[in-house]
């Protein structure tokens, strides 16, 4: 039986990575340092989920990673990535607290659920799910509509 002696690399090299993260995402800060900055950002997510309603079509052709990239549940470019912080450093400046954290949490389950339909999609043709990849995005395009809504009435709330 050979003896095996383990190898010490001195000088490993990096693994190559297939996109340069750099280039491709635009990290940005989850929390908010203004409410300039929060604004912003909840202006900015408003235009990305009426960018992904009108443009679905065509954003679907990416497949599910590229509905959840606009989610912002898939890498950090997105205006909607870390929304929640956004959302709840606005809540102290809305005009009913209540009906802003109850569409807060509305937004939040409908986000959970596209972002979920949209992952489902990339695996239902492998898998005993019923259904087709179109039927998930049907899905997942419901639940961005309900997010609409809900960031729509946030809106009206903010002072």
């Amino acid at each position: 039986m050979p003896i095996l002696i383990p190898v010490l690399l001195t000088n490993p090299t990096p693994a190559k990575a297939a996109y340069d993260v750099s280039v491709t995402n635009k990290a940005i800060s989850i929390k908010p340092k203004s409410s300039e900055e929060a604004r912003k950002r909840f202006q900015e997510a408003r235009t990305s989920i009426n960018y992904l309603l009108q443009n679905y079509d065509t954003i679907c052709e990416g497949g599910g990673d590229n509905i959840r990239r606009y989610l912002g549940t898939v890498g950090t470019s997105s205006p909607l990535y870390g929304i929640k912080s956004v959302f709840k450093y606005l809540q102290e400046e809305s005009e009913d607290i209540v009906e802003f954290t109850e569409n807060m949490n509305e937004f939040d389950r409908n986000l959970t659920g596209a972002d979920g339909q949209a992952y489902s999609s990339m695996f239902v043709e492998f898998s005993a799910a019923k259904g087709t990849t179109k039927d998930y995005y049907k899905e997942a395009f419901k639940e961005v509509q309900m997010m609409k809504k809900a960031i729509d009435n946030m809106n009206a709330e903010l002072i």
